[in-house]
């Protein structure tokens, strides 16, 4: 019995030793993919390393090499039949790693050895093309679109374990993610390969709608000269114009006022854009609005004019500035 005992307590050492240096050469192997160490990598391949061997979060050497810029080593991986589609504990594919990081020869490189261009990969579930988009890998976009990605793909914009997202954050599209990063050239990129520029995500919100808010003047103008509906209504019935003038953003107001922006728009409690501007404060806004024409005297849904609003925030300059437009 105790011949037997000590045989299996041999036995278990062994293999949890062979799994411990197993596992090094795979962490090894990853590490040297990341730092582009082509040599280390073919000498570890020759002594029979799986070229898909995983560290314990699940990264390939493929993955390493993308998510890092690694050319050679990625070019070596692929030669050797790495594996193009698999994923890492998140969800993430070597293809998704590239993009995001703007690698755009190796997304090429991945494409070719037959990447699917249109699969949503980690968490949040994103394809290639959102994730560049959003990240403002011009060139990577351009790689991407080359290559036909989807420009009309959806995606949830939330992480895993976190409290039920916002209506906003569920089907977004890349050119909304561009919006939202400010990325004009890429939202052009987009938009001259047909990218829908009223598309809507949950809450009505549209690529103007969400760039407004943010101040992104010259996405603004881009997606206006796409023809991009300025009268579109999101949460609370907000319009862009709504959005852009409580948020203070007077280039991007000046930018759809030009664009034929309703200035007398209402929002759901009535507000117009002249009153939720007299409200926040913004004087040159308020200024702008008049000078189109909006009306000072309108009410909104609790009897409140713009001035109203203004004299009760302390806004005495935009208060003088009512009076004499009446």
């Amino acid at each position: 019995m105790n011949h037997d005992m000590r045989f299996f307590s041999c036995l278990l050492a062994l293999l949890a030793l062979t799994s411990t240096s197993w596992g090094d050469d795979t962490m090894d192997f990853v590490a040297a993919a990341a730092q582009g160490e082509v040599d280390t990598m073919q000498r570890m391949l020759g002594l029979k390393l799986n070229v898909d061997s995983r560290d314990q979060d699940g990264w390939t050497a493929l993955m390493a090499a993308s998510e890092k810029g690694q050319t050679k080593a990625v070019q070596l991986l692929l030669d050797k039949k790495a594996g193009v589609g698999l994923k890492n504990k998140l969800g993430d594919t070597a293809l998704s790693l590239a993009a995001y990081n703007g690698n755009a020869d190796i997304v090429k490189l991945l494409l070719e050895k037959g990447a699917s261009i249109n699969q949503t990969d980690g968490d949040p579930a994103k394809t290639a093309l959102m994730v560049a988009s959003e990240k403002g890998h011009l060139t990577t976009v351009q790689v991407l679109l080359e290559k036909h990605a989807d420009t009309g793909v959806k995606a949830l914009v939330v992480q895993s374990g976190t409290a039920r997202p916002p209506k906003s954050n569920y089907d977004v599209t890349a050119l909304m993610l561009a919006a939202d990063g400010g990325y004009a050239d890429v939202v052009k990129a987009l938009l001259d390969k047909s990218a829908s520029v009223n598309a809507k995500d949950q809450s009505n919100g549209t690529p103007l709608s969400r760039a407004s808010a943010l101040g992104h003047t010259e996405v603004v103008k881009a997606l206006l000269a796409k023809s991009a509906d300025t009268e579109i209504k999101g949460e609370r019935n907000s319009t862009a114009l709504m959005l852009a003038a409580e948020n203070g953003h007077t280039e991007t107001v000046a930018a759809l006022l030009e664009g034929k922006a309703d200035v007398e728009a209402r929002r759901e409690d009535g507000n117009t854009p002249l009153i939720l501007a007299a409200e926040t404060g913004h004087f040159e806004i308020v200024k702008l609005l008049l000078a189109k024409g909006a009306n000072p005297g309108v009410k909104n849904m609790f009897g409140d004019k713009a001035i109203s609003r203004a004299t009760e925030k302390d806004h005495l300059d935009i208060v003088e500035l009512l009076k004499q437009a009446k």
